[in-house]
């Protein structure tokens, strides 16, 4: 009778979890360069990711990293190659030298195309979608050579234009066509603007507070929902004025929302104690909504403490760093995140705590761990029913009382049985 009781109760009660992240190291090519640092950029949901790395002459490469392997894609002629942004089918955008200048890329297939520019010297490609359409900026033809973000696809460029400024710059892409960056209005004031696929003039998305002048949009998703940063009026305290801070913001439906600051970042003091401006910079965005991004700078902490930030859609925003399984926590400090794939998996770089600085690209995967894995150590197993045990009886908001009833009983027991593994 007792065992069918548990049973039941088994049957009645699902466990909660949390959602963590185990911290996946992309590894390394040229180790015997004098910096091995890697940067993860990009990724996508079919196990590729990007980034970049300073070779053995010290000179900035892109790798494409896919099923484990990682190799170095090349250069368009020049010394460096820099990625930006990653595509669904494994394309990689960003810009590389050529024997004579720098121009925007996209590679596919295994091979390198030279996107050319605007009729000028100059050119950086930022994002691409699906379907590889890519965009970013160019140079245009003297003596009007400013800038100006582009739109390119099946082998021709377009120029999108600004908001009456002489410069733009396009930084994402989603699969729709729709483009986000930013652009100089008349005042030459660089606001976040939205290009839609239709053609139709660019829109200026606006910044937050009266007077301030900056923003950006970083990243579109399927939905239309825009995130990226703005200036907003908060003069941090004791900063001379004309500093004001930048926060990520989320542009939904024609309104700017602020999404805030950390609240370990908000003092503003960098990691050599010196008063430093605080920022927040929404970077991406997937299609459920879920937004990653960076705070900075870094606090005094020993070691510094980074702040690459999550904000699920409609929650609060949490320091990764906070929500790493515990082993990886004592392994690895997040430096920054670029990327969020529509699995929930984030690609950035990361370093050992207490090793070098040496930067190591890294994805952090997501990982459902249960209430009921009381030690977070990834698994609900002996240790956590010896720690149930000891907590039986009344326990008010203790970890133990897994139904919240106030409780630690045969309830919770069940639980925990029922999440065993």
């Amino acid at each position: 009778a007792g065992a069918a009781a548990v049973s039941s109760l088994v049957m009645a009660c699902v466990a909660g979890a949390d959602v963590r992240y185990a911290v996946l190291d992309l590894g390394e090519i040229d180790a015997s360069s004098v910096c091995p640092c890697f940067f993860g950029v990009g990724l996508n949901a079919g196990g590729q990711a990007t980034g970049n790395f300073f070779n053995v002459a010290g000179d900035m490469h892109t790798f494409l990293w896919s099923d484990g392997t990682m190799v170095d894609i090349g250069t368009l002629g020049g010394e460096s190659t820099v990625a930006q942004a990653m595509g669904a089918r494994g394309s990689i955008v960003g810009f590389s030298d050529t024997p004579t200048s720098q121009h925007a890329f996209l590679f596919r297939n295994g091979a390198m195309t030279d996107l050319g520019t605007l009729g000028g010297m100059f050119s950086a490609a930022r994002g691409v979608n699906a379907l590889d359409v890519v965009v970013g900026n160019a140079q245009r033809v003297p003596p009007e050579d400013y800038s100006h973000a582009f739109r390119w696809a099946n082998g021709v460029m377009t120029d999108l234009g600004t908001l009456g400024g002489p410069f733009s710059d396009a930084l994402a892409v989603n699969d729709a066509g729709d483009v986000v960056g930013w652009a100089w209005n008349a005042a030459w004031d660089a606001h976040a603007t939205y290009w839609a696929v239709d053609g139709a003039p660019p829109l200026d998305l606006g910044v937050i507070g009266a007077w301030t002048n900056h923003s950006a949009a970083r990243d579109i998703n399927a939905s239309g929902q825009i995130v990226g940063s703005s200036q907003t009026d908060e003069i941090p305290d004791g900063l001379p004025n004309g500093f004001p801070s930048t926060h990520a913001v989320l542009w939904e439906n024609g309104v700017l929302s602020d999404l805030g600051l950390l609240p370990e970042a908000g003092h503003g003091v960098s990691i050599y104690g010196t008063l430093s401006h605080t920022s927040t910079v929404a970077t991406a965005i997937n299609d459920a909504g879920v937004t990653v991004g960076n705070s900075t700078p870094p606090t005094s902490d020993v070691p510094p403490r980074h702040g690459p930030f999550i904000i699920e859609s409609g929650g609060t925003m949490t320091n990764l760093n906070d929500l790493l399984l515990d082993e990886d926590a004592a392994t690895w400090n997040i430096v920054d995140v670029s990327d969020i794939n529509e699995a929930g998996e984030i690609v950035g770089s990361a370093r050992v705590i207490g090793g070098s600085n040496h930067s190591h690209a890294v994805v952090l995967i997501p990982v459902d761990v249960p209430d009921a894995d009381l030690d977070d150590d990834g698994t609900v197993g002996a240790s956590d029913l010896a720690a149930l045990l000891a907590a039986w009886g009344p326990c008010a908001a203790c970890a133990a009382d897994l139904d919240g009833d106030g409780t630690v009983g045969p309830a919770d027991l069940a639980i925990l049985l029922g999440a065993w593994g």
